[in-house]
């Protein structure tokens, strides 16, 4: 028995069925990230009115460090955690760490550094200082320039809110 003329045989409703379930799919998943990002804004907006934005603002990855120019460098899991700067000997090893600084006392970036003694990556165009309110400075060398860009931004992104905070 033929269905009437106008109306969709199996095969065409199972395709419409298919494309109605996956632009439901999609919109599930773009209400999911439209919540998300709300949630993110209403973490960001109380911890900006309480002057600690630096707990949102998370980077790990490895980087080379040195205590000055002229040391042999070290090779460093490195993240940000609870407005802190954290370096390990690996990803795993969180026992006895305590933070090198605190996100909030960074005062400037100074990026490609002269280094006397380079580091053993590819690029040294990677490296960095950071320099704390108390004059202390960092020596930093990324791996590649995806990490770099990412350090870079999170220690920007901790200026312009120290700024905003002043």
């Amino acid at each position: 028995q033929r269905r009437v003329h106008g109306s969709m045989d199996d095969g065409q409703d199972s395709i419409l069925h298919s494309l109605l379930e996956e632009r439901t799919m999609q919109n599930i998943k773009s209400s999911q990230l439209l919540a998300d990002r709300i949630q993110w804004e209403v973490k960001y907006r109380e911890h900006e009115l309480e002057g600690n934005i630096h707990q949102l603002i998370n980077v790990s990855g490895w980087l080379w460090k040195t205590p000055n120019l002229l040391s042999s460098w070290q090779r460093r899991w490195s993240y940000t955690q609870d407005g802190c700067f954290w370096q390990n000997k690996d990803e795993k090893s969180k026992e006895n760490s305590k933070p090198i600084f605190q996100m909030k006392e960074i005062l400037m970036i100074k990026k490609d550094p002269r280094y006397v003694n380079p580091p053993p990556v590819k690029n040294i165009s990677y490296g960095f200082v950071v320099v704390t309110k108390s004059g202390k400075e960092y020596y930093f060398c990324a791996e590649d320039k995806s990490s770099f860009q990412s350090w870079i931004k999170c220690i920007n992104l901790c200026l312009e809110t120290e700024r905003k905070n002043m």
